[in-house]
């Protein structure tokens, strides 16, 4: 271990502060444009958001990020903020530097380099005056001590050296280690008599004796320093790594910068899709109200159509009835017709014989014949009379019967004629069905964070899951209180694996009328009525309420699905409301983003 020994006569520790920072560094900003740009960071270096001094009394750039951010000295970090404040482009970047270097050179001013005093040769003092003063009370100055040597832990400690110095009788023995902990200083107080000076001369001659000693020392201090030429170089070329860093950083900022502008496009695009995707909604809701009030329309239409076609089948009936009568009668007529032929040909063979017989009989008999011929040819000509009038009749039908015919042949043609948009309309209404459980599917997917509150009107709900605080409110006023909540948890879990078990159906086919049958709950289960005396009515109602749901909502999977709920009404929620739920707490939320 080298060491060199000095005693002087007084020790003034000189410290020299440089001032930075002034309104020059940013000549392209007038003065009050370059204290608003300073002011800010200025007081968060002063409250401590940003820090300066990191461990082992290190001094750091806390506007530099990434790998920039390294450790200064407090010259070399007074370099790097002014020459940042001059040679940034962006003003943000400079006013932060500018406020670090008024920060240094304000609150820091104690951080800088102490810059030893000269000491000035005692011929050069005073010429002629080879008396050498010394201080009181007596103290010796040992330099140059250096680490990385032998008993390296020891020589923190001042026992090691009150050791070492042993002979000499030193009171005290102080280490003083530099900045980078490679060179230390120790001060080592004798007796203040002059038992105490004689040993500090002796302490001082003991190191002359090795070539160690003032003079020495001097001489060593006066050669040129290659390592401080080496960093003096290694700074002007972090200085100018530093210039090269800030360049880029300033391109960095314009690329923050058209990084900002592209969001802002894109923001514009997305308010625009916005626009649009309300637009959509609002001409689909449109289209939707026309299509619901054209099917009305023709649901009133068919409604009707039904009518007319309930009474032309009626009517119908009443004709078919009408022609099955006038067939008997026709066919009845045509048996008359038939019988009153056959009659006419009696009568002609009547007549016949009457004549052969008129010729044998008296004129007296023909004139009874001729009033018996006379009477039966009335009835006769009655008889034909009354045919023809029916015949006329059935004719008259027939031609009524043949136009209600036409008029229902037209009538199922209009029929027809509704009933092909009514498919399409009946085939849109099926789509748009389909799509609004897709959109109701999608809708719950997104919002589900949103919704899961039942403090809202309206919000999901876990259809077919049970409520365990059902289950804990029961067992509270069972059990202990740290026993409740294992065993509602425990039970609840229970009940939920039963729900799913798709061997337990508990629920029996009630007929309502001829065309309809319904699924009841069938209390008379074992499995419920068990339920229901071990544990109550109010798990019993939750249990039950579950199967409900299940059966209702999904009776194949028999697992919990979401559902839009109106927890105001305690029913399903529609679309509708759902939206406009939601669009109720964004306007709500509006007026604080603008706070």
């Amino acid at each position: 271990m080298i060491l060199h020994l000095i005693v002087i006569s007084h020790l003034v520790p000189g410290l020299a502060v440089r001032r930075y920072g002034s309104s020059d560094d940013m000549s392209d900003l007038s003065e009050p444009e370059v204290e608003e740009y300073m002011e800010k960071p200025y007081l968060e270096l002063l409250t401590g958001k940003y820090k300066v001094k990191g461990p082992n009394n290190t001094l750091r750039c806390p506007f530099c990020a990434g790998k920039e951010k390294k450790d200064y000295k407090y010259k070399d970090l007074m370099q790097h903020a002014t020459g940042a404040g001059k040679l940034s482009s962006n003003r943000s970047a400079k006013g932060n530097h500018l406020a670090l270097a008024k920060y240094l050179g304000k609150v820091l001013a104690n951080e800088a380099e102490l810059q030893p005093e000269r000491i000035v040769p005692a011929h050069a003092a005073a010429k002629g005056e080879e008396t050498e003063l010394c201080c009181y009370p007596w103290t010796g100055i040992v330099v140059n001590i250096l680490r990385g040597l032998n008993n390296e832990e020891d020589a923190n400690s001042s026992g090691y050296w009150l050791n070492k110095f042993d002979k000499f009788k030193p009171l005290d023995v102080k280490v003083f280690w530099d900045g980078n902990n490679k060179v230390a200083q120790g001060v080592l107080k004798f007796e203040s008599n002059w038992k105490g000076f004689k040993k500090a001369m002796e302490f001082e001659k003991s190191f002359e004796a090795d070539n160690h000693s003032k003079k020495e020392w001097k001489t060593f201090a006066n050669f040129p320093d290659p390592m401080k030429e080496a960093e003096e170089d290694i700074n002007k070329v972090v200085a100018s790594l530093a210039s090269e860093i800030e360049l880029r950083n300033a391109k960095l900022d314009e690329m923050q910068i058209k990084y900002n502008l592209k969001t802002l496009d894109l923001n514009k695009a997305l308010v625009e899709k916005d626009s649009l995707h309300r637009s959509f909604c609002e001409e689909t809701r449109n289209l939707r109200f026309t299509a619901r009030n054209n099917l009305t329309r023709i649901l009133d239409e068919q409604e009707r159509l039904h009518a007319r076609d309930k009474q032309l089948q009626n009517s119908k009936r009443e004709l078919n009835s009408w022609r099955r009568e006038l067939d008997e009668r026709e066919a009845l007529i045509e048996r008359d017709r038939q019988k009153l032929e056959e009659d006419k040909q009696k009568n002609d063979v009547m007549n016949n014989e009457l004549d052969m017989a008129s010729e044998e009989q008296t004129r007296a008999d023909e004139n009874v014949l001729l009033e018996e011929q006379k009477k039966e040819k009335e009835t006769a000509l009655k008889k034909i009379l009354d045919l023809e009038r029916d015949l006329d009749a059935k004719q008259r039908l027939e031609m009524k019967l043949k136009e209600l015919n036409e008029e229902l042949e037209e009538k199922n043609e209009d029929v027809q004629g509704v009933e092909d948009p009514y498919k399409v309309l009946l085939m849109q209404e099926r789509q748009s069905n389909d799509e609004l459980e897709t959109a109701r599917k999608e809708l719950i997917e997104s919002l589900k964070e949103m919704l899961t509150s039942n403090r809202c009107h309206v919000g999901i709900k876990r259809m077919g899951e049970l409520d365990e605080k059902t289950f804990w409110r029961v067992c509270k006023d069972r059990f202990a209180a740290d026993e409740a909540d294992i065993k509602a948890l425990e039970l609840c879990s229970l009940w939920q694996e039963k729900l799913k078990d798709s061997t337990w159906h508990p629920f029996k086919m009630i007929k309502i009328n001829e065309s309809r049958v319904e699924n009841v709950l069938n209390e008379e289960d074992e499995i419920l009525k068990n339920l229901k005396e071990e544990w109550g009515d109010t798990v019993y109602d939750s249990v039950t309420g579950t199967l409900q749901e299940i059966e209702e909502y999904n009776p194949r999977g028999r697992y919990p699905i979401d559902e839009l709920w109106s927890f105001k009404d305690d029913r399903k929620a529609t679309l509708k409301e759902v939206i406009c739920y939601i669009l109720k707490k964004i306007k709500l939320a509006k007026p604080e983003r603008k706070k």
